[in-house]
């Protein structure tokens, strides 16, 4: 499912130690997830909504 590979994508990383490297990947992580959703962008509610649906996944 795109929800499980867009986790997988932000679970990996933040197992980057790099930060700038890390926040590029979660950067593009996030358009990857945008764009699955057709929008441009994601409010930061959204967002936090998702992360909630996802934690509770796990």
């Amino acid at each position: 499912m795109v929800g499980d590979l867009r986790r997988s994508e932000g679970q990996a990383a933040l197992e980057i130690e790099d930060p700038v490297a890390r926040e590029q990947a979660l950067d593009d992580a996030e358009t990857r997830l945008t764009a699955d959703f057709g929008r441009a962008a994601l409010t930061s509610d959204e967002i936090g909504k998702i992360n909630v649906l996802l934690g509770a996944r796990q």
